[in-house]
């Protein structure tokens, strides 16, 4: 009975948000007036969601996150198909059912975990202060002394994101940066930090007349103080490349470009091909199914690369000035990681996955050119992650131990995997004294504690 008040309260809470939804879009037509302040909508939007979370949810949360998701595979951990071609060692995990990051071996042991309850500097106040079941990790980097940078965020949030932190390797706080940082940064060799960063903001003349998801990067230093911040939209209409707001699509949230990737271009890379140019930046833009560069002198975009994919993530430069790309949609309820050639506009290679398991994430989901020529995948939605060679065949995978079910409900949810990556032992120095080895069973038994 309980549970069949929660689905007519949610349905009520659903049909009220509408009526708000479409009252709010009367006054703006008629007065071409935006009723809200940018802030006004971010409280409110965070009001409702933390009234369904305390009023209208059900205790376990699987089924209402964007974080968990119908397990689509059994829960097996680390499979090794090839051991001979297994390229480096360890691989950092982060996934939406904890505030953590766990570094596991080839095995799938845990040999490293770190963890910062973010609710202790949360800087919003207490009335918007977010249930700690909801907060995840979304991006990590880790240093060779055992340092980690990751990018926090709280379920379902917009803007997203709501800060960036770095630990020491026993999950000490060594600084934090508060801010909309969301999906992705970048290290250079400096230590210099590229960020994405998001905010609202109200009417662009000539494109948008209501609140939008603003879109900017920021640099930071090693300590984390702000060095630079760029605004993406201005980037874009000051530069010759103007043309392409036009083409910004529909979206009720206001999310028209979606940047979901950032990558530094140095003088090194800069060198791999003639297109590229330092002191830049690569961004993703999902929306308009493109990447973009924009210089970091001028403010301004002089780059733009489009190509055969769709909502697309993660394009990584290689080595060759080629661009490996995980392509969500283009294929539709398929999707692949393909090699792309920006120069002759061809696909080099293109990994599906296989008839038994077709590669598919809808959103999300990345990969990593690997030293042996082996490619490493993340596929968030499938909370897998897959080492292949370039012929296609599976050298290893990690099928994610961890499930949930809502209550009264049998179906089994499986945390998606925000990001991962390998490392080499030799990459990680502080890793010669861990002795903190833990087993997939060990894991999960922990992690059922953690959620009590």
């Amino acid at each position: 009975m309980l549970r069949f008040w929660n689905q007519i309260l949610f349905f009520i809470s659903i049909f009220s948000f509408g009526f708000l939804c479409f009252l709010y879009g009367v006054i703006f037509t008629q007065f071409d007036k935006t009723p809200l302040t940018s802030q006004a909508i971010a409280s409110t939007y965070a009001l409702i969601y933390d009234f369904y979370n305390q009023h209208v949810k059900p205790d376990s949360y699987q089924a209402k996150t964007f974080y968990w998701l119908p397990a689509r595979y059994e829960p097996l951990g680390a499979v090794m198909h090839q051991e001979e071609q297994y390229f480096g060692e360890y691989n950092l995990i982060l996934s939406g059912h904890q505030q953590g990051a766990d570094l596991l071996d080839r095995l799938g042991q845990r040999v490293h975990h770190w963890t910062y309850p973010y609710q202790n500097i949360y800087v919003g106040s207490a009335q918007t202060l977010p249930d700690p079941k909801t907060i995840y990790w979304w991006k990590s980097h880790l240093f060779a002394n055992g340092d980690l940078l990751s990018i926090v965020t709280v379920d379902n949030r917009s803007p997203s994101g709501v800060g960036l932190i770095k630990l020491d390797k026993d999950s000490n706080l060594i600084w934090h940066f508060p801010g909309h940082v969301h999906h992705d940064f970048d290290v250079d060799q400096q230590g210099n930090i590229y960020a994405l960063l998001q905010g609202f903001s109200k009417g662009m003349p000539g494109l948008v007349s209501g609140a939008y998801l603003d879109e900017a990067f920021v640099v930071l230093d090693a300590q984390g103080n702000l060095k630079k911040q760029i605004n993406i939209y201005q980037a874009i209409a000051n530069s010759p490349y103007k043309h392409i707001l036009k083409r910004l699509p529909k979206s009720i949230a206001g999310d028209y470009l979606h940047v979901n990737a950032i990558e530094f271009v140095d003088e090194k890379k800069s060198a791999y091909a003639d297109y590229l140019q330092a002191n830049s930046v690569l961004l993703d833009l999902r929306e308009l199914d493109a990447i973009i560069m924009v210089d970091l002198e001028t403010e301004l975009l002089v780059g733009i690369i489009s190509g055969p994919w769709h909502r697309q993530h993660d394009p990584e430069l290689l080595a060759n000035g080629n661009l490996l790309i995980f392509d969500n949609k283009s294929l539709g309820y398929q999707s692949r990681v393909i090699e792309f050639d920006p120069r002759s506009r061809k696909i080099i290679w293109e990994y599906r996955g296989t008839d038994e398991l077709p590669l598919y994430s809808s959103i999300r989901a990345g990969q990593q050119a690997l030293g042996n020529g082996n490619v490493f995948i993340y596929e968030s939605n499938g909370s897998r992650l897959l080492e292949v060679n370039r012929t296609g065949e599976l050298v290893w995978e990690y099928y994610h131990p961890v499930r949930a079910h809502d209550e009264g409900s049998t179906r089994l949810y499986a945390p998606v995997i925000m990001s991962a990556a390998r490392y080499r032992a030799e990459e990680l120095d502080f890793i010669e004294n861990n002795t903190g080895n833990i087993s997939n069973k060990d894991l999960i038994n922990n992690l059922e504690k953690n959620e009590k």
